[in-house]
């Protein structure tokens, strides 16, 4: 997957995420494709390989504590 389309975005709680972003062509839909534990965004590799040059949108994040996204802090109060 291309390095230069990741982008990542800061919500407003503060969490950073990374992620990888093409945009549509010809009015195609646009796929999300999410990874599981532990994993990255680049699991998802062969299929962004397959679906890009078909028009496909496609995002893939990198969740919470891998890749590029930024780890999350658990509140004191939330107990496991």
């Amino acid at each position: 997957m291309d390095p230069s389309a990741y982008k990542d975005i800061t919500t407003t709680r503060g969490l950073s995420y990374h992620y990888y972003f093409s945009p549509p062509t010809d009015g195609k839909p646009v796929l999300v494709f999410v990874h599981g534990f532990p994993s990255t965004s680049y699991d998802w590799q062969y299929q962004v390989a397959y679906f890009k040059p078909k028009g496909y949108g496609i995002i893939v994040p990198d969740m919470i504590g891998y890749g590029g996204t930024a780890t999350h802090n658990r509140p004191s109060r939330v107990q496991a």
